[in-house]
């Protein structure tokens, strides 16, 4: 009896066992297979799209210095714009020497399938701005939007190749507005090899 009992328990698992493991394998394998077949005929333009191709933009990339002047006084500006992610974003570093120090912050700008200007700015007084913006002609305008600080529009023109003026209007929540201007010349660029 005892050699009936475990002559059916080997025949069962012998038989259980394989199909077992088939079904696993079609488990593993076909969600991955079938879950990319769907994401590629659902969402063709997934993966990167082509890089920036703006002609303003890329103007912008190299290295510039300059002055700005505003109700915290004049700085002396350092400016540092770069193509990033595959080209994806343009970068901007930016080093201000001020009366009470140094300031310095970091963004990246990208445009939308619509043309316009998205972007995330960031700086060593722990500001965080979320950007939206346009251009026009061979004018960048850009409103920050900073929690519990405002609203600021930076409009940068450039004059020639080597040259841009920058004009800030912030906007306050008490309702108050402060306005800037700068001016920065191209020192190197950095699309040139």
């Amino acid at each position: 009896m005892k050699k009936t009992i475990l002559l059916v328990l080997v025949l069962v698992l012998c038989f259980a066992l394989p199909t077992f493991a088939q079904d696993k394998d079609k488990m593993e394998s076909k969600p991955d297979a079938q879950m990319a077949d769907k994401m590629e005929s659902a969402h063709p333009e997934m993966g990167p799209p082509p890089a920036l191709d703006n002609e303003l933009l890329m103007s912008f990339v190299g290295d510039w210095e300059g002055t700005s002047e505003g109700p915290m006084g004049i700085s002396k500006d350092k400016l540092n714009y770069q193509i990033g992610l595959d080209g994806q974003f343009l970068l901007l570093q930016v080093e201000s020497k001020i009366s009470k120090g140094m300031m310095k912050g970091m963004g990246a700008i990208t445009m939308g399938k619509n043309g316009k200007l998205n972007g995330f700015w960031i700086d060593n007084s722990r500001t965080m701005a979320v950007g939206a913006g346009m251009i026009e002609g061979n004018k960048v305008t850009i409103t920050w939007t900073m929690e519990g600080m405002g609203k600021y529009t930076r409009i940068s023109e450039k004059t020639d190749d080597n040259t841009f003026t920058v004009m800030g209007k912030m906007e306050m929540t008490d309702g108050s507005v402060m306005e800037s201007t700068g001016t920065f010349t191209r020192v190197k660029d950095m699309t040139q090899k």
